[in-house]
C-alpha cells in the first residue's frame, strides 16, 4: 500500500524507512500470492495500479481498515474491562468490601455491570477454579491449589462480651480464660477450621485445666 500511495518504490522505501529492494520484493510476493498483475512498472513514472490492481487495491485497504479497528478494540478489551463481571461472595466476609470495591469499579467503567451470587465459601472457591465465577470475596481458609488472592484484612479471632463484664476493659483474652465461663461458639465450617480452631482450642484448654466444656451451644 505505501508503493501505491507513494507512486514508486523508493519514494515508498523513504516513507516505511527500508531499502528499495524490500519494497520491490513485498510488491512481488503479493502478486505472486494472487497469480494477478497489480502494478505496472516504469522507470520514468515509477508504478500505477492496473485495473486488477485498482479493485484489489480497494479490498486491501478495507481488511486494513477492518485490522486497525480489531487491534484497537482488543486494546480496549485489555485496557478497559467491558461485559458482566461474575462475583460469588461468601457473605459473613463480603459486606466489609464489596459495596466499596464495586462502586469505585463502576464508576470508572460504564460498560460493566456486576452479578453477585451469594455462597458458601467452598462453593467460591469451586466457582472460580471451574469458571462460573471471575472473582469471590472469601475467608482465605483451606484455598485450592491453583486460586492467586490478594489479603484484604486479617481478623483474629473475638470474643463478645457485654460491657458490665470483666472480660470488657481487656485488650485482649487468652483461651484458657475462657475455660470457666459459658459461651456460644460460632463454629460455621469456615470458622472451625480457621488457625484458631475455636472447638478444638476450647476443649484442649478445658481438657488441661481439669475442667469441663462449657459450650452452652453452637451454630450449627
Amino acid at each position: 500500500m505505501a508503493a501505491v500511495r507513494a507512486g514508486g518504490i523508493t519514494e515508498a522505501a523513504k516513507v516505511v524507512n527500508v531499502v528499495p529492494s524490500a519494497v520491490h520484493t513485498a510488491v512481488n510476493q503479493v502478486e505472486a500470492a494472487f497469480g494477478l498483475q497489480l502494478v505496472t512498472r516504469s522507470r520514468a513514472k515509477g508504478i500505477s495500479l492496473t485495473a486488477t490492481g485498482q479493485q484489489m487495491v480497494a479490498k486491501i485497504q478495507s481488511l486494513l481498515d477492518d485490522y486497525e479497528i480489531l487491534m484497537r478494540d482488543g486494546n480496549d478489551m485489555r485496557t478497559r474491562p467491558t461485559g458482566t463481571l461474575r462475583a460469588g461472595y461468601y457473605a459473613p466476609a463480603a459486606p466489609a468490601f464489596l459495596p466499596r470495591v464495586v462502586r469505585k469499579m463502576l464508576a470508572e467503567n460504564d460498560d460493566v455491570c456486576v452479578r453477585f451470587s451469594e455462597c458458601d465459601n467452598q462453593t467460591a472457591q469451586d466457582g472460580l477454579v471451574s469458571g462460573a465465577f471471575d472473582v469471590i470475596v472469601c475467608v482465605a481458609n483451606a484455598m485450592k491449589p491453583g486460586i492467586t488472592y490478594e489479603t484484604l484484612l486479617e481478623v483474629p479471632g473475638h470474643v463478645l462480651v457485654p460491657a458490665c463484664h470483666p472480660f470488657a476493659s481487656r485488650p485482649s483474652v487468652a483461651m484458657r480464660d475462657l475455660s470457666d465461663q459459658r459461651i456460644v461458639l460460632l463454629d460455621l465450617p469456615v470458622s472451625s477450621r480457621t488457625s484458631l480452631q475455636p472447638r478444638r482450642r476450647w476443649k484442649w484448654c478445658a481438657a488441661s485445666l481439669g475442667r469441663a466444656s462449657a459450650v452452652l451451644c453452637s451454630t450449627w
